[in-house]
């Protein structure tokens, strides 16, 4: 993943993320609407990244599955990092209220975190092994049942942080 990519897309979300229409939806409004758009590019591009590989390899063309494996270091660097930044980004500005209550908004950032630290350790290793065993024609199968098994808990903890915002228990 380049550090450049990785840079532009942070440096667009970072220039989205300024409140350059506050008269329209309120200082808040915008920021808020940011936040949800960016956990809907962030577990939409997961969900669906996980769809097509799945067909794919259920299909049983390698040349697909090796097409699809290829496109998810670039899918994760434009569109999941930058539902990322536009998460983090807009929901730093929107946390100062909520902090002295801590109930609800601590385990679902910490949750957010560990979908990143398993995406960060674990799940871009093993795409990047999946290209490479892909394009050596060797036999994906081991790899994609761990690519599967840890990016099911990458996504259930996004959405156990998601259930945890919406619904703001205690």
């Amino acid at each position: 993943m380049p550090i450049a990519h990785v840079l532009l897309v942070t440096g667009i979300a970072s220039v989205v993320s300024l409140p350059w229409w506050p008269e329209w939806t309120g200082w808040d409004g915008w920021h808020r609407s940011l936040h949800r758009v960016g956990a809907t590019v962030f577990l939409a591009t997961i969900l669906g990244m996980a769809l097509w590989v799945l067909r794919s390899w259920r299909s049983g063309e390698r040349t697909a599955l090796e097409r699809v494996v290829r496109w998810i270091p670039r899918t994760d660097v434009w569109l999941v990092l930058f539902g990322v930044d536009l998460l983090t980004i807009n929901g730093a500005i929107l946390a100062p209220p909520y902090l002295p209550g801590w109930s609800w908004l601590v385990p679902g950032a910490a949750c957010f975190v560990a979908s990143g630290v398993i995406w960060g350790l674990v799940l871009m290793p093993l795409q990047r092994r999946l290209v490479e065993t892909c394009a050596s024609g060797a036999d994906p199968d081991p790899l994609l049942r761990r690519w599967f098994r840890w990016g099911a808990v990458a996504l259930v903890l996004p959405l156990v942080s998601l259930t945890l915002m919406l619904t703001r228990p205690g």
